[in-house]
């Protein structure tokens, strides 16, 4: 019964936790229903944007080595498609990606776990959990800073320069040291998996 009140804490402080803890990330797709993207079209890189401004917030999600392995790893996953990598004139749809970086701040209630009432009678004991005479405890609350990611996959239409299609990946950023070539993949993956086939 003593390793009851110990547990509580830790689990709750693992469901609060449980979508920071390296789960997937979210998709959301916006397409114009008027210009819908034709399958197996051919595509190019459009003209690249200016950057932002390098910041300790982005340096290490937003330079050179992370954009070109983010570019080999949506021309695999655009070619895995069918979508034919062409010159910049021929292209029907022109892609481009923008990489987001933001600062939050999470707030977490940890309610406090009253500690076991132990009663003994004459041949045994027993335990239990009471909120006493003032009922349960008040929670303490506590805030976390964190760094949200989002990557964008824009489709324009070349002939007239409208946005067709765009996915969007967020995710709890962890350590950047840690970023390898295949998670790229899978969340370049995630994302155009939704462009119709």
């Amino acid at each position: 019964m003593q390793l009851i009140p110990r547990l509580l804490p830790v689990a709750a402080l693992a469901l609060a936790l449980g979508p920071l803890a390296g789960c997937g990330g979210s998709v959301h797709i916006v397409q114009d229903n008027e210009a819908r993207v034709v399958p197996q079209s051919p595509y190019a890189w459009a003209r690249p944007e200016p950057r932002p401004a390098v910041t300790a917030l982005n340096a290490d999600i937003d330079n050179d080595i992370v954009r070109g392995k983010l570019e080999s790893a949506i021309d695999t996953e655009l070619g895995r498609l069918a979508f034919r990598k062409v010159a910049y004139s021929d292209a029907r749809y022109l892609v481009s990606y923008h990489i987001g970086v933001q600062q939050k701040q999470r707030i977490v209630a940890d309610p406090l776990y009253p500690a076991p009432i132990v009663a003994c009678g004459t041949r045994h004991c027993w335990g239990a959990l009471s909120w006493g005479y003032w009922g349960p405890p008040i929670d303490t609350v506590r805030s976390y800073e964190y760094r949200e990611g989002s990557l964008i996959i824009d489709l324009q239409d070349s002939a007239s320069n409208k946005l067709v299609w765009r996915g969007i990946y967020s995710n709890t950023l962890g350590d950047p040291a840690k970023i390898s070539d295949k998670q790229i993949q899978d969340i370049v993956f995630d994302i155009l998996k939704n462009l119709p086939k």
